[in-house]
């Protein structure tokens, strides 16, 4: 799939080489690498997601911009904010994580959409 943002898997992510690719909405890309990986969001969709979130991904990004979240921590906020696109422990890992940072009332914030950016 082709995006005038994300052109196409030679751009990279912070993460190195994609070695899987998958736009999960027109809007939400789930990158896999050897070495982590994470989302890669815009549009509607990034507006969405709570200013907490959006600033988590902007800190472990690494100068690659405001639009990818790391697996590990800023995904968490992708995942609350857009829970029907992600399985049950999926979310309730998020959730957890929200918890022990004390980002419950953050995770409370958003749209909860079950879809977004089609």
């Amino acid at each position: 799939m082709q995006h005038p943002i994300y052109p196409d898997e030679a751009m990279g992510s912070p993460w190195g080489k994609p070695e899987r690719q998958i736009w999960i909405t027109q809007e939400i890309l789930s990158i896999s690498t050897g070495m982590g990986g994470g989302y890669f969001v815009t549009g509607n969709s990034f507006s969405q997601i709570p200013a907490y979130w959006r600033m988590h991904a902007v800190i472990g990004a690494a100068g690659w911009g405001t639009n990818w979240f790391e697996n590990e921590t800023g995904a968490n906020g992708i995942i609350i904010t857009f829970p029907g696109l992600f399985s049950q422990q999926q979310l309730a890992s998020a959730l957890d994580y929200a918890d022990r940072h004390g980002l419950m009332d953050i995770a409370s914030e958003g749209p909860k959409s079950k879809k977004s950016g089609e």
